[in-house]
């Protein structure tokens, strides 16, 4: 991805891309607050950090400048049962069309969606929970779009 965005920005001046995980910007000295970025993005990684780590959201807070943004893309749990089952049918109707789009054909994917429930280093919490997580630290325009 970083790969892409330079090759798509490239050409314009004053941009720093950084690679680092949520964990290395707790522990890593370039990245303590001070340093000042206009937009941070975080892509499919979120939903690895447990909930009390996503209460340290005040640190991409603080490396925001002002009017800075902070993109989050990423997965949620849905907030009830019948909601999930909504969820999973859409994700699994997506992935067949892909499948088919693509012409993949045997069963590698076929149980991709029991496998993401599974696996221990998935830790997504509600889509309210976040909110409300990035809220409490001083993040003041807050929605999931």
């Amino acid at each position: 991805m970083l790969e892409r965005a330079q090759g798509r920005l490239e050409g314009f001046t004053g941009i720093n891309y950084v690679q680092a995980s949520f964990q290395e910007m707790l522990m890593d000295d370039i990245l303590r607050p001070g340093k000042k970025f206009d937009f941070i993005i975080s892509s499919l990684a979120i939903h690895h950090l447990s909930s009390g780590e996503k209460k340290e959201f005040g640190l991409v807070y603080s490396m925001l400048s002002d009017g800075g943004f902070f993109l989050i893309i990423d997965v949620v749990l849905a907030p009830t049962a019948a909601l999930d089952g909504f969820y999973m049918n859409l994700w699994q109707e997506w992935i067949e069309q892909r499948k088919i789009s693509h012409g993949i054909t045997g069963e590698g994917f076929d149980d991709i969606i029991q496998k993401y429930k599974q696996r221990a280093e998935n830790k997504p919490d509600k889509l309210d929970y976040q909110l409300k997580a990035l809220k409490d630290v001083g993040f003041q325009d807050v929605d999931c779009y």
